[in-house]
């Protein structure tokens, strides 16, 4: 992966980790927003760090890493439209699909 990719890729991780703990904790009321908005971000982060980090411990096949990296970020993008917040939302989609896509030609490029 590239700098550009590997960067764009990083700001929107961070962005879907923001997103989903901010839904979790506005969707729910009481010790179960906490729960959520703190549990989901850490599941979440746990399946990316065994499956999808460039360090994987366990990656899965290279189209089935790429499908699960943009339906996470997207997801991310789905959580901020959810509270309410459609720029961040869009912003997250942006990133989410560019950086997948750098990341994409990168490793084309690496082949030969």
């Amino acid at each position: 992966m590239n700098r550009a990719g590997g960067a764009t890729v990083f700001l929107a991780e961070l962005g879907m980790y923001v997103g989903l703990a901010w839904w979790g904790l506005a969707a729910y009321q009481g010790a179960m927003s906490w729960v959520v908005g703190i549990g989901l971000p850490v599941v979440v982060m746990a399946i990316w760090a065994v499956f999808l980090s460039p360090r994987a411990t366990m990656p899965p096949p290279e189209s089935a890493q790429t499908s699960v990296r943009i339906g996470l970020l997207l997801l991310g993008a789905v959580a901020f439209w959810a509270v309410g917040m459609p720029i961040l939302a869009i912003a997250q989609a942006i990133l989410a699909v560019v950086g997948t896509g750098l990341a994409l030609r990168a490793r084309g490029a690496d082949r030969p």
